[in-house]
């Protein structure tokens, strides 16, 4: 050990470099570590150990039957004994199937099953997270990427359920310049990549690249600059 603080995004950065040093597909449980509630539909409390706020309408929570106000007593047989234990808790979830927790409800406790959808883990916001630094560099060639909202989807013309995802900002130096030598530019869009139009979030894509895509290939892309659509190849690292 050294006279330091290890980080668990340091031990996080050496697992996922590991795994893509020897050409093997990163786990999701590294690429979404400790997932926030909002994977699964969930906002809880702050001032709380995990006292749910809402619930998002559709989500995996909801089909849950999960209510504002009910208190997760245990989660995946983990006991919580602050809101932290839940991210605790889904680190270790399975990639898919049921998640037993245990609510309490108006002073009574009742057992609940979540039902944990495939590739569930995306659902995470990993935007803001240390971590995703040394991801978009190996996934995005340092592309900082951001989902459009409507309101500018309308403006250019794109439908909802479109991809449309703005380069925020892109690296500029070492390998997170590979972007920027690829010929992308900042506040391009990128409406298709590797044959999907779809709509997905930054984190999940930087999934969708890791699993297929090893160090030294392309992927395709199709970007827009202002009312120009260009052919670009994103280079993984």
């Amino acid at each position: 050990m050294v006279p330091s603080c290890v980080h668990c995004h340091q031990i996080g950065d050496a697992i996922r470099a590991a795994y893509r040093s020897q050409a093997k597909a990163i786990p999701a449980q590294w690429i979404y570590p400790f997932p926030t509630p909002d994977a699964i539909g969930l906002t809880l409390a702050p001032d709380q150990i995990a006292r749910v706020k809402s619930v998002a309408a559709g989500s995996v929570a909801a089909q849950a039957g999960l209510k504002p106000g009910d208190d997760i007593i245990s989660l995946g047989g983990q006991p919580l004994i602050s809101i932290a234990d839940v991210s605790w808790a889904l680190h270790r979830a399975p990639e898919s199937g049921a998640l037993p927790a245990v609510i309490e409800r108006r002073g009574k406790e009742k057992a609940s099953t979540l039902v944990l959808p495939v590739k569930w883990r995306a659902k995470s916001d990993i935007s803001h997270r240390v971590g995703t630094w040394p991801l978009r560099g190996m996934a995005l060639g340092g592309l900082v990427l951001e989902d459009l909202a409507d309101q500018q989807r309308a403006k250019r013309g794109l439908a909802g359920n479109q991809m449309a995802l703005r380069v925020k900002s892109l690296g500029e130096y070492g390998k997170n310049a590979a972007a920027k030598k690829a010929g992308f530019k900042k506040e391009d869009v990128i409406v298709e990549i590797d044959g999907q139009t779809d709509r997905l979030t930054e984190g999940e894509l930087i999934g969708c690249l890791l699993e297929k895509y090893q160090p030294g290939t392309t992927a395709k892309a199709v970007v827009l600059r202002g009312k120009h659509r260009l052919k670009l190849e994103l280079p993984t690292q």
